[in-house]
């Protein structure tokens, strides 16, 4: 049998071959590790930043809430860290952080713009229902009405069955009542009042439900009579 003098001929046609293109693999070889690093130390570096942005902005948290009188940070100090980490899961946060603190500070068209804006930066984020509720409240704020009721609703039925849903029923109601629509109010506190399940907004609800009619007892629905004479039962005849 003559396999081994084809088994040599084969090894010597890859040596060949081998040294004809050791220098092109050296430089794949070469180039997928410079590759393989490079992306190591991104990912790397990626996550130190993360680290470091995550610990600033818990710096702050922290240095305003141990204060001796214990105060939110401004906004313009999470609108700094914004620019100083963006692209971090921590900046998304302050943004939401910033809205709000804009809100505290009664500077409700800021606060409308940041909520917007983080509703368009990142949509896909688990906190942009509260944004989206923030957005409703800087219009309520505002006195912009017809503007809220539509943001609000649109939220309830995005967000139906949630707790943000119940939330913003209650702020729907409220904006009822202070428009003189003690109707539409009471459907939202019967809603989120006799619901099966109970949430954190059952029992404000239901408080407000009973002062609502109250003040409007003409909204009371009225039961039907139970005090009707019963049916004269007659006795059978006795044996």
């Amino acid at each position: 049998m003559n396999s081994a003098p084809a088994e040599s001929t084969a090894d010597i046609d890859f040596l060949a071959w081998l040294e004809v293109n050791k220098q092109r693999l050296i430089y794949g070889v070469g180039g997928a590790i410079v590759v393989g690093f490079g992306l190591w130390s991104f990912l790397t570096m990626k996550a130190q930043k993360e680290n470091v942005a995550s610990a600033e902005l818990l710096k702050i948290q922290m240095a305003s809430s141990m204060a001796e009188q214990p105060t939110s940070p401004p906004a313009s100090v999470y609108s700094e860290f914004m620019k100083k980490h963006a692209g971090t899961r921590a900046a998304e946060r302050a943004m939401l952080l910033a809205a709000d603190a804009a809100f505290t500070e009664q500077k409700f068209a800021e606060a409308q713009n940041l909520f917007e804006q983080f509703r368009k930066d990142y949509p896909s984020s688990p906190l942009v229902g509260q944004a989206a509720y923030g957005v409703g409240a800087s219009l309520e704020a505002q006195k912009k009405t017809a503007e809220a009721t539509a943001v609000y609703q649109d939220v309830v039925t995005r967000f139906a069955g949630t707790s943000l849903a119940g939330q913003t029923k209650l702020s729907l109601a409220r904006m009822h009542e202070a428009s003189n629509k003690p109707q539409e109010a009471l459907k939202l506190y019967e809603e989120l009042s006799s619901g099966t399940s109970f949430s954190s907004w059952t029992s404000e609800a239901a408080a407000k439900k009973d002062a609502l009619l109250a003040k409007h007892p003409e909204l009371v629905s009225l039961k039907p009579a139970t005090n009707a004479a019963p049916t004269e039962i007659k006795a059978g005849p006795e044996k």
